[in-house]
Order: structure tokens, then C-alpha cells, then sequence
């Protein structure tokens, strides 16, 4: 594996998580932006379903394998083999999960426990 990204040829693997989480981290910044935008109130911090079909759509724009072309007025739609719509499929769910797994851990960070557990004290402690 050092050899690999010594020499600039990385496993596929390693490239594909590097894009899905480039990806995803964008698509979380986009919407978080669009949040506080003033002139879009589609998504705001309050409406949460609208924000969570936002991330959704944006893990389908970054995720989709189909290929569409528009040309002299006819649009063509190519790769909806099963074998393509699968993979389209697991993509979309690899984006999403990272979508989520960024917004919950940097965005929306988890509220810390401030109480700290005192020992017990007095004689039934011993």
C-alpha cells in the first residue's frame, strides 16, 4: 500500500472513498448554506424532513451512474441495466450514509454530558 501511493497508483477502493466523502462533504456544506440563506426557505434549520430530502437528493446527484445526454432535441437515457441500477443504487446509499455520518458528527455535533458521576460516600460505599 505505500508503495501504491508512493507511485501515485491508489486502489480503487481509496479513490472511491476519497470521492464519496468529498462529495458528501460539499453536498453538507451546500445545504447547510442554503439553511441560512435568506433567499431560500425551502430548507431552514426547522424544517427538518425538507432537509433531510435535500441531502437524499444531493447523495442521488453525486451518486448517479446513469448517463444522460441531451442532443439535437432528443434526451437518452442509457446505463438502466439491472447490472448498472444496482451498483447506482448501492452508490446513492454509500453517499447518503456519509451525508449523514458528517452532518451528525460535525454539523449537528452531539450535546455533551456535563454531570459527572460523584463516588458514593458514607458508609455503604465500603
Amino acid at each position: 500500500m505505500i508503495l501504491q501511493a508512493a507511485t501515485g497508483v491508489m486502489p480503487l477502493v481509496a479513490t472511491d472513498t476519497t470521492a464519496v466523502l468529498t462529495a458528501s462533504a460539499v453536498s453538507v456544506w451546500i445545504i447547510q448554506k442554503l439553511k441560512n440563506a435568506s433567499w431560500f426557505k425551502l430548507v431552514t434549520p426547522d424544517t427538518k424532513v425538507m432537509n433531510l430530502m435535500a441531502s437524499i437528493f444531493a447523495a442521488f446527484l453525486s451518486a448517479t451512474g446513469i448517463h444522460i445526454t441531451f442532443n439535437t432535441g432528443t434526451l437518452t437515457i442509457t446505463g438502466l441495466a439491472l447490472s448498472a441500477i444496482l451498483p447506482a443504487v448501492i452508490a446513492w446509499f454509500k453517499s447518503f450514509v456519509m451525508n449523514e455520518l458528517i452532518y451528525q458528527g460535525v454539523v449537528n455535533k452531539p450535546a455533551t454530558q456535563t454531570t459527572i458521576q460523584q463516588p458514593p460516600s458514607g458508609p455503604a460505599a465500603s
